[in-house]
């Protein structure tokens, strides 16, 4: 706005400097000659033009003005939508810290649990294992993950607390049997990526996931369905249809 008000001063300024000479001959030819029945009226004509020049300056100024209060006024209403955006957003986040899609310590109970069942299951005692209930460094949206020391035999299995859904048993114990599938496969997977050309990586992922997903249809299924059903209750496993080669 002051950068306006200055921008005004300065065109009344040039204004005055253009018709000033104009003023002051005729305020000076009255005086010279005061007899002069004309000399009024000549002053009278000098003086209006620049007074006339000089207000539509001043209403120019106005209009500007006006504007510029209509310019800060849209700017105020801008920024009080954003103020309520940002509101908005800072409430959505308050909500996502305490939705139903973080896993609890009753989650993760039922992960470590599941975890040592597949640990005995597949003979895996061989590993130093330890449990962590925090999101992947590395993965971000992974639901339960893995680190490992080969040489070492020893193993990290985590459960991620954004979970992206809120878990249930079944899911927690798919998590846990997959993290276990992975540490059995940790040997071939650490002799592979020896001098391994880097394109291969990828493959070896892809191979090594298909194999863990075999193991969750053909071992995982059938074992949870098995320990899940009522006593008494026969188990019925239906096996998904395949297309052969």
């Amino acid at each position: 706005m002051k950068f306006i008000q200055d921008q005004c001063d300065d065109n009344l300024v040039a204004l005055w400097q253009q018709h000033n000479d104009r003023f002051m001959w005729a305020v000076l030819g009255s005086i010279a000659d005061p007899q002069d029945p004309g000399a009024l009226e000549k002053i009278r004509a000098e003086a209006g033009g620049v007074i006339g020049a000089v207000m539509a300056v001043v209403d120019e100024r106005k209009n500007i003005l006006k504007g510029g209060n209509g310019l800060m006024g849209n700017a105020k209403e801008k920024l009080e939508t954003i103020k309520n955006q940002v509101a908005e957003l800072e409430e959505e986040v308050a909500k996502a810290e305490t939705r139903e899609e973080k896993t609890t310590a009753e989650h993760f109970e039922t992960f470590q649990g599941e975890c040592e069942y597949w640990l005995d299951k597949f003979s895996l005692r061989e590993w130093e294992v330890t449990y962590e209930h925090k999101n992947s460094k590395y993965t971000k949206r992974a639901r339960a993950w893995y680190l490992y020391d080969f040489k070492g035999r020893a193993c990290s299995l985590g459960l991620a607390k954004d979970y992206g859904q809120l878990p249930t048993e079944s899911d927690l114990c798919k998590s846990a049997f997959h993290e276990v599938s992975e540490i059995l496969l940790a040997g071939i997977e650490a002799l592979a990526l020896i001098d391994i050309y880097p394109s291969a990586k990828e493959e070896l992922e892809v191979c090594k996931h298909a194999t863990i997903r075999r193991l969750e249809h053909a071992v995982w299924r059938p074992d949870y369905l098995r320990r899940s059903a009522p006593a008494g209750l026969p188990v019925i496993i239906k096996i998904p249809n395949q297309e052969k080669s």
